[in-house]
């Protein structure tokens, strides 16, 4: 059985936008939906309803599967996080080697995984590079934090932040629509009224998560290696061997 990475985001936005960043960006190939995940872990993933609701997608990458789910909310990737913990046991003998939890920067990622770590475990989570270490009677389980989000006058330190960026690279004449709004309003727009805007100009459905779609079918090498130097933390840990 090949090592499992689950990669735990908020919410439909995230997960679309990731399952464009690990097929497009890193070269992962998709290889189901929730019935491709390995028992155990199925089992968790299956019981929220909101994780149902969202979706579930599985690749092989780095020579291990990564499944990508959404969660509902930061609130409730740390819940999920709980709930892994406790029975950490069962989905190590079933593979999962590191999770991994994707959030807004405002949200202080690292720091909610160390505080849910050592409220479960009982004792003080201490983080050594990228990841948190835990040993149990089964195997080790790594745990990782990454923050998305930019900072800079316009930002929300939230994931609109990078599809902003990455709708202007793709479209570069949208700088000119972005000045003109401006210059006509006399104010800076934050990331998602822009991408709202985007949206509306540019997704068949004017939604931001068919722009996102419609992004990453659009983009080549130069724009996937720009987008990926925005959020660098997240090839490591995937890329990464959990010591």
């Amino acid at each position: 059985m090949k090592p499992i990475t689950l990669l735990l985001v908020e919410g439909a936005l995230d997960r679309i936008f990731y399952e464009g960043y690990i097929a497009r960006a890193l070269g992962g190939e998709e290889i189901g939906d929730l019935k491709a995940v390995p028992e155990a872990l199925r089992n968790v993933l299956s019981a929220s309803d909101r994780v149902l609701r969202i979706g579930v997608k599985v690749f092989e990458l780095y020579d291990s599967l990564v499944v990508l789910a959404g969660c509902g909310g930061f609130d409730n990737l740390k819940r999920m996080l709980r709930e892994l913990l406790r029975r950490s046991d069962e989905l190590i003998r079933g593979g999962l080697r590191k999770i991994v939890l994707v959030g807004d920067a405002d949200k202080d990622v690292r720091q909610s995984v160390q505080g849910v770590a050592s409220s479960v475990l009982g004792r003080e989570c201490r983080w050594h590079g990228p990841f948190i270490r835990i040993e149990t009677r089964e195997g080790v389980l790594c745990l990782a934090g990454v923050a998305q989000g930019l900072v800079g006058e316009g930002k929300t330190s939230q994931l609109e932040d990078l599809i902003e960026d990455f709708a202007i690279k793709v479209h570069a004449d949208l700088n000119r629509v972005v000045e003109a709004l401006e210059k006509t309003l006399k104010k800076r727009l934050n990331s998602k009224q822009m991408v709202a805007i985007f949206a509306a100009l540019l997704a068949r459905d004017q939604s931001k998560e068919r722009l996102t779609v419609e992004l990453w079918a659009r983009a080549g090498a130069r724009e996937f290696e720009q987008l990926k130097r925005l959020i660098p933390e997240l090839e490591e840990v995937l890329n990464s061997y959990c010591p």
